[in-house]
């Protein structure tokens, strides 16, 4: 994420937007407005209708996706990266003890991609991470080793319901094996700089120029990485310590505590991986992923009006807002669901909506009136073991239907800032998570303001959402 200095406020609507940084369990704490100059966000009122058993929607005929109204099937992918890759990593022996005489450096295979969605596996985009471990010239030493690191950014996933695999093995599974990582660790560096020293504590640029200089010293060759982590020891002293990132980029900062995560306990490392992945997502140009936060002229919380906020980190299903894997919306903004899969309906249509899971999905999205899109996700059953936010507690056949706002995030169209923002479906009812408090149910509608838009969840077939677009 990027710091604080380089953000700057912007209006929804009408009215100024007043950015909310909310607190995020990641240690990030970061935030950006949601929209940037040019694109005002939606201002007129919106209208939430609540379901009632009269209501029966007949969709017109008229498809502009396939000849028939209803869209069963999608296509086989041929996915293109958005960009091409700088390094390949190539498999590599497992990790083995280095001579003491030769800097520290722990490379560890990335784990085997999935199979492709396509006949002909696609070109890799990669990201290969000198990792740097560093301490403040007055200690204390931070409980890391290059052997205990490598492997939360390049050990296989072993398996479970929460992030205790690795960042290699994340991105392979969210980009369906079009993103590899691999990482190599050195260090500890000490640098000359004390903890005490409020103005080169969190000086980024002097402590990349200084640590890799140190890197340097010690034989690392730079140029064979496309991306740098520098990993600091959590400091009490320091006045303003975030981990952030280049956005986009290629360098990530982290003010990581060893207490909680370190080589005496290594099973409290899923809040760092989680942090790791969102920050290498503002390196690769995604932005916030948040929520409206809008009331009508009554003062009652509503899906959208001209009154509205962007609610920081307030989507929990993508890695740039908390947990989860990416949205389809950042996806399509990767490359990795193609321009081809991503259906603009500019007529009235019914359509069915697959699940997110599935590489081969068509992403539905509606102009939203403003000169974005209303981005249409299903995020149920079955689900991936790092998405945490897909539906645990209840029926495994339970509608997960979000909305999303943002830009035109097709590449060419995603360069620049674009932030994504849930639509929440309920917003008089203060949510008790943000698996329930989001979704749109069967029966919701949604009226897109200054428009004859509507989007409608009409059905829920165990796995799929029929949904309803008129204009």
């Amino acid at each position: 994420m990027t710091s604080d200095r380089r953000r700057q406020a912007i209006t929804f609507g009408s009215a100024a937007a007043l950015v909310t940084a909310l607190g995020f369990f990641l240690s990030v704490n970061h935030g950006k407005p949601p929209c940037n100059p040019g694109h005002p966000c939606p201002s007129p009122s919106i209208t939430a209708v609540t379901p009632t058993a009269s209501v029966v929607l007949t969709p017109s005929p008229t498809v502009t996706v396939t000849a028939s109204p209803v869209i069963t099937a999608s296509p086989v992918v041929t996915v293109a990266p958005t960009a091409s890759p700088v390094v390949t990593p190539e498999p590599t022996p497992p990790p083995t003890p280095v001579p003491t005489a030769s800097p520290t450096v722990v490379p560890t295979a990335p784990s085997t991609a999935p199979p492709s969605v396509s006949a002909t596996p696609p070109p890799r985009q990669a990201m290969k991470i000198l990792v740097m471990l560093l301490q403040y010239s007055d200690g204390p030493a931070p409980d890391w080793t290059p052997e205990f690191i490598a492997p939360l950014y390049n050990a296989p996933y072993p398996g479970g319901n929460n992030w205790t695999g690795s960042i290699a093995d994340y991105y392979s599974a969210v980009s369906w094996g079009q993103m590899a990582v691999q990482a190599d660790v050195v260090g500890p560096y000490t640098l000359d700089i004390p903890s005490t020293d409020k103005l080169l504590c969190w000086n980024l640029s002097q402590i990349s120029a200084r640590a890799d200089a140190k890197a340097v010293a010690a034989g690392v060759n730079l140029a064979l990485y496309t991306n740098r982590a520098y990993w600091m020891q959590a400091n009490p002293n320091c006045p303003s310590t975030l981990n952030t990132a280049d956005d986009p980029g290629s360098r990530t900062w982290y003010n990581f505590d060893s207490a909680i995560c370190g080589v005496g306990h290594p099973s409290a490392c899923s809040s760092f991986i989680r942090t790791i992945a969102h920050e290498l997502g503002h390196n690769l140009g995604l932005e916030h992923a948040g929520a409206t936060n809008c009331t009508d002229v009554d003062g009652v919380r509503v899906p959208l009006s001209d009154t509205c906020t962007f609610q920081n980190y307030a989507d929990q299903w993508d890695a740039m807002g908390g947990n989860g894997e990416f949205s389809a919306a950042h996806r399509v903004q990767l490359g990795w669901i193609p321009a081809s899969q991503v259906v603009t309906l500019t007529t009235s249509s019914s359509v069915v909506v697959t699940p997110a899971y599935d590489p081969t999905s068509l992403v539905y999205r509606v102009a939203d009136g403003a000169g974005g899109f209303v981005y249409i996700e299903n995020r149920a059953y079955p689900k991936s073991p790092r998405d945490q936010n897909y539906d645990r507690s209840g029926p495994a056949g339970a509608s997960r239907l979000l909305l999303r706002q943002s830009l035109d995030l097709i590449p060419p169209g995603s360069v620049g800032t674009q932030y994504t923002q849930l639509i929440e479906a309920n917003p008089a009812v203060p949510p008790v998570n943000p698996t329930t408090a989001y979704p749109w149910p069967v029966g919701y509608v949604l009226a897109i303001p200054g428009t004859n838009t509507t989007i409608t969840n009409v059905a829920w077939d165990g796995t799929n959402n029929i949904v309803s677009v008129t204009f």
